[in-house]
C-alpha cells in the first residue's frame, strides 16, 4: 500500500534519520559545503555555489546538471536565494518564499513557519540550503525549476522511498561494510537503491546498484532522493518558493 502524504513507513524514516539528520554534518566532507566557505570569500560567493558542482561537468548519469537558464528570470532568482543562504540572511530568504509556502506533508506552510524554522537549529535548513543548491536546477513540468536536479528525472517503477544519489565521482561500492573492503566497483553519480537489511547503527548503507550487484557504501557519500528540495513556481507576483521540503 502506498503511504498517505504526510506518512513514512520505517525503512523511510530509517532512511531520513540517517540521511538528513545524522549524515548531515558528514556532508561536509563533500564539495558543496567547502565551496560555500570557501567562497564567502570571494566578491560572487553566490554564484559560486551554485556552480561549485555543476561546472566542469562531472561524470555520472546523475551529476548535477543546470537547466534553467531557459526559464525567465531563473538566474537572477537562483543568484538572491543563494546569496541569502551565503548571508544566513533570513528575511530575504523568507522574502523568497511564497505566502503559502510548503515546509512538510503534516500542515507545514507559511512565512511565518519557514522564519521560524530557519531560526531552530533543530531543523538545519541553513545546511539543507548550502548542499542541495550546488545540486543542479531542473525544468520541471509546470514551467517552473526545482533543485536539486536530480529529483525531477524520471526513474521508471523505482521505488522512490529507497533510491538514494552516490554523491561524486569514483565512490566506492564495499564488498563488506566496513574501510579497506575489497572494491566491488566504483560509482559516478548514480542512483542506488536501499536494503531493507541495513544495519541501521553501521556506517555503511547496503544498496543495490541497479544491476544486480549489492555492496556498501559509507552514508556520507549518499543523498536520499526524497531529501531536502525547493520547488519554484512563478506566482502574480513574480517567482516564489512554492515548496522546501523533505519527504513524501
Amino acid at each position: 500500500m502506498k503511504p498517505m502524504p504526510g506518512m513514512l513507513r520505517p525503512a523511510t524514516l530509517l532512511l531520513l534519520s540517517c540521511l538528513i539528520a545524522a549524515c548531515g554534518k558528514a556532508e561536509t566532507a563533500e564539495a558543496a559545503p567547502q565551496a560555500a566557505q570557501a567562497a564567502q570569500s570571494k566578491p560572487d560567493a553566490a554564484r559560486a555555489l551554485l556552480a561549485s558542482l555543476v561546472e566542469p561537468r562531472q561524470k555520472g548519469a546523475y551529476a548535477p546538471k543546470d537547466e534553467c537558464g531557459t526559464v525567465g528570470a531563473a538566474g537572477e532568482f537562483r543568484l538572491k536565494l543563494a546569496d541569502a543562504v551565503v548571508k544566513r540572511d533570513a528575511a530575504a530568504l523568507v522574502e523568497l518564499a511564497a505566502p503559502d509556502v510548503l515546509l512538510d506533508f503534516g500542515g507545514g506552510e507559511g512565512r511565518a513557519e519557514l522564519r521560524q524554522r530557519l531560526d531552530d537549529p533543530h531543523y538545519r535548513l541553513w545546511e539543507a540550503l548550502e548542499h542541495l543548491l550546488p545540486l543542479g536546477c531542473a525544468v520541471n513540468e509546470q514551467g517552473g525549476f526545482t533543485m536539486p536536479w536530480y529529483f525531477a528525472q524520471d526513474y521508471g517503477d523505482r521505488d522512490s522511498y529507497m533510491l538514494l544519489l552516490v554523491r561524486g565521482q569514483g565512490v566506492p561500492l564495499l564488498a563488506e561494510p566496513r574501510t579497506g573492503a575489497k572494491v566491488l566497483k566504483v560509482i559516478d553519480w548514480n542512483m542506488v537503491d536501499l536494503q531493507e537489511s541495513t544495519d541501521e547503527q553501521s556506517p555503511f548503507a547496503k544498496v543495490d546498484d541497479g544491476s544486480g550487484t549489492s555492496g556498501y557504501i559509507a552514508w556520507d557519500r549518499l543523498r536520499a532522493l526524497v531529501d531536502y528540495r525547493l520547488i519554484v513556481e512563478e506566482r502574480d507576483e513574480g517567482w516564489a518558493i512554492s515548496a522546501f521540503v523533505a519527504g513524501d
